[in-house]
């Protein structure tokens, strides 16, 4: 009896290794995966850990400032999670267009706008933070378009897989951002010290663009079609002769 127990818990593991292996071949998947987890790494990273100190050592505001700052971007995060969530329905639901689209636009509007902030005299302004808020969460279109790449029963992997891009991705580039500045100041490489931020987060920029030029140059004619065959497996055996 316990050794059908431990045969069934082994096979439900196989099944399940399986069901994640399935889902990581898919090559749209990881395009998007990693658009989706390097924007996320940069926004957490930021809004969470560098931006005060962003604001006293470049902004030069006051605590007071800060706080004010620090709310707007808080409530902007929030509330474009809502949005996205709407957008998301709107769009999938009743008008039956291809996320891509938003993912695409939103992905290069917080480029911009990072790019902006980091390059700019006034990184500090309440205008820029909102909107860095706004578009920050613009990676919760993913997981809609994500899951929208394959059948119902490999949802629960294709979330899993994702999250766990995410949270890696955010701690490899926390880690990274100050490691950089830490080394930078270290050695005092520049004067100013708004130059090492710029650097740092200019690394940071950069991963973002080139996740960015992958995703595009996979979802060359976007379009988020789910997989309509019986088994993920025969869906991906199929992939180079059909496209999904």
């Amino acid at each position: 009896m316990i050794t059908s127990k431990k045969q069934l818990w082994f096979n439900l593991l196989i099944i399940e290794y399986k069901e994640f292996v399935r889902a990581m071949k898919h090559p749209k998947f990881w395009s998007l995966g990693l658009l989706a987890a390097s924007s996320f790494a940069s926004m957490i990273a930021a809004a969470s850990l560098w931006a005060s100190t962003w604001m006293v050592n470049i902004g030069h505001l006051t605590p007071k400032q800060i706080g004010y700052h620090l709310t707007l971007i808080t409530v902007t995060l929030l509330m474009s999670i809502l949005l996205y969530g709407i957008i998301s329905h709107i769009v999938s639901k009743r008008f039956k267009l291809s996320l891509s689209y938003f993912i695409a636009a939103g992905m290069c509007s917080f480029l911009v706008i990072q790019t902006i902030m980091y390059l700019g005299n006034k990184p500090c302004s309440y205008i820029l933070w909102g909107l860095f808020g706004i578009f920050g969460r613009v990676d919760s279109l993913c997981y809609s378009a994500a899951i929208n790449l394959f059948d119902r029963q490999v949802t629960g992997r294709v979330i899993t897989l994702l999250n766990t891009c995410y949270f890696m991705m955010a701690f490899l580039v926390e880690l990274g951002v100050g490691s950089i500045l830490k080394y930078l100041n270290r050695i005092q490489m520049f004067q100013n010290v708004s130059n090492s931020y710029q650097l740092a987060f200019g690394i940071v920029l950069l991963l973002q663009f080139l996740s960015f030029v992958v995703f595009l140059t996979s979802w060359f004619k976007p379009s988020f079609t789910k997989i309509k065959s019986k088994s993920l497996l025969q869906a991906l055996a199929m992939w180079p002769h059909k496209n999904f």
